[in-house]
């Protein structure tokens, strides 16, 4: 089971009016965010002040979002994604775990799933991805 954090609920509640637990949990009082290996085998955690940019894509085969940071840049692939976008923009997702692929059948077809998630060291890049 996957937990949600939602502010002024408990970290088990289910969101209202879906019956499933989303792949995110949101805080807005939180200072960082960790992304979570499949069965939980590690766990990566980054400060929001060191978020620098975000990029959405949306490919045939599901969405794309490229979190960077000062030093690492974090790729999580899914499908529904702009829902978790518009969190890490506003800095309220406390976690993001991988949801596995055998689960996507039971979940609606409008809620945001993540299948994978990556994280890489940076090499010395601006936002118009030239390197320096």
């Amino acid at each position: 089971m996957i937990r949600t954090t939602q502010c002024g609920g408990s970290e088990n509640e289910k969101p209202k009016g879906t019956g499933l637990h989303q792949s995110w949990g949101a805080n807005p009082q939180i200072p960082g965010v960790r992304f979570e290996s499949p069965h939980l085998e590690s766990a990566t955690i980054f400060s929001y002040t060191h978020l620098e940019w975000l990029e959405w894509v949306r490919k045939p085969e599901g969405e794309i979002i490229k979190i960077h940071f000062t030093s690492h840049t974090v790729t999580v692939s899914g499908t529904n994604l702009r829902e978790l976008l518009l969190g890490l923009q506003q800095m309220a997702v406390e976690w993001v775990s991988p949801l596995p692929r055998r689960f996507a059948a039971v979940v609606a077809d409008t809620t945001a799933m993540v299948f994978s998630i990556g994280v890489a060291e940076r090499n010395e890049q601006s936002p118009g991805g030239s390197g320096g």
